[in-house]
């Protein structure tokens, strides 16, 4: 997986964008990502564009299932955009997970 993120457009908006595979291994990678995010107390909203994202698998649902459990805890917005194919199909699984998706 590569994971890019900026805030170039706002301070409280955190855009991330995903590409390849999003897979249980990725865990290494994604864990610094939301340390460093839900620690920006300016971060309001986080969008994950996952258009460029081919693959997820059920340890990275769990990863994004966590990830809105924080959000909520520290009052952030998430948004998943642009998933599509094997993507869509696995976010769509998880009805906690459809929900963010616009």
């Amino acid at each position: 997986m590569n994971i890019h993120y900026s805030n170039l457009q706002s301070d409280t908006l955190l855009n991330v964008s995903m590409s390849e595979g999003f897979t249980c291994h990725d865990s290494k990678a994604f864990k610094p990502f939301v340390t460093l995010s839900f620690d920006n107390q300016d971060i309001k909203v986080i969008v994950f564009d996952m258009q460029k994202l081919s693959r997820i698998d059920s340890g990275a649902l769990g990863m994004l299932l966590l990830c809105i459990e924080e959000a909520k805890r520290k009052n952030i917005s998430i948004e998943f955009i642009n998933a599509s194919g094997q993507v869509s199909k696995m976010l769509n699984l998880s009805n906690q997970l459809s929900t963010y998706m616009h």
